[in-house]
C-alpha cells in the first residue's frame, strides 16, 4: 500500500450492476447490460489509467482506475420520478447507499450510451465512497465546474466508449440525492375538506 491506496495487484473484480425495479425498462436494461460488458474490458481501466489529473482528485487516474478494477462491488441501478418533471436532472446516486443508483424516468429519451454515462457516474462516486481516505468526486456542484473531475470524465470515457460520437452533457442536482426520491409513483398531494 502506497499513501494508504491499495497497489494495482492485478486483481480483476469489477463492479457488477443489477437493474431491479417492478416494472423494467427496456432502456435501462439495456443501458446496464452494457455497462457491465464495458466494466470487464480491461481497455476501459487502460484508458482511465491514462487521463490527465482529474479536477479535485487526490489521486491519480491509474490509482482511480485500480480502484474500479478490483472494487469487486455490486450496485444497484434503478428509477424513479423526480418530484420535478421539467428539471432536467439525470440521476442520483444515495449517499447514505453508495451501492443505489437512481435514473430519472424523466430524462430516459435518449442514447443507451448517453445512459451508461449517468450510470458509470454514479459507480465512480460508489468506489470513491469504499475510500474514504482519498477523493475523487466532484463536491459541491454549485462552486464550480464539476466536467473535468473523475465522475464526469469517466463516465464520458465511457458514453465515447460504449458508441457516444459527443459525450453527453450530464446533468447533476446536488440536492436531488437528499430529497427522498418517490419510486414508481407521483407525488400524492392530499385532498383537504374545505
Amino acid at each position: 500500500m502506497k499513501n494508504n491506496i491499495p497497489e494495482d495487484s492485478g486483481i480483476f473484480d469489477p463492479i457488477h450492476l443489477e437493474y431491479i425495479d417492478d416494472y423494467p425498462l427496456s432502456a435501462v436494461q439495456d443501458a446496464v447490460l452494457a455497462t457491465n460488458m464495458l466494466l470487464k474490458r480491461d481497455e476501459f481501466y487502460k484508458r482511465i489509467a491514462a487521463l490527465s489529473p482529474l479536477s479535485l482528485a487526490t489521486v491519480s487516474s491509474a490509482d482511480i482506475a485500480s480502484m474500479m478494477r478490483s472494487s469487486g462491488i455490486s450496485i444497484t441501478v434503478g428509477v424513479y420520478y423526480s418530484i420535478c418533471p421539467d428539471k432536467k436532472i439525470d440521476g442520483f446516486d444515495n449517499e447514505c447507499n453508495p451501492n443505489e443508483i437512481f435514473i430519472n424516468f424523466w430524462t430516459l429519451d435518449r442514447s443507451i450510451a448517453s445512459l451508461c454515462n449517468t450510470i458509470i457516474h454514479g459507480c465512480v462516486h460508489a468506489v470513491n465512497a469504499l475510500h474514504k481516505n482519498v477523493f475523487f468526486g466532484h463536491g459541491n456542484v454549485l462552486s464550480g465546474s464539476p466536467e473535468a473531475t473523475a465522475p464526469y470524465v469517466i463516465g464520458g470515457l465511457a458514453e465515447a466508449m460504449i458508441g457516444g460520437a459527443q459525450p453527453y452533457s450530464l446533468q447533476h442536482d446536488p440536492y436531488e440525492g437528499r430529497i427522498r426520491h418517490i419510486k414508481k409513483c407521483f407525488l400524492q398531494i392530499p385532498q383537504y375538506p374545505f
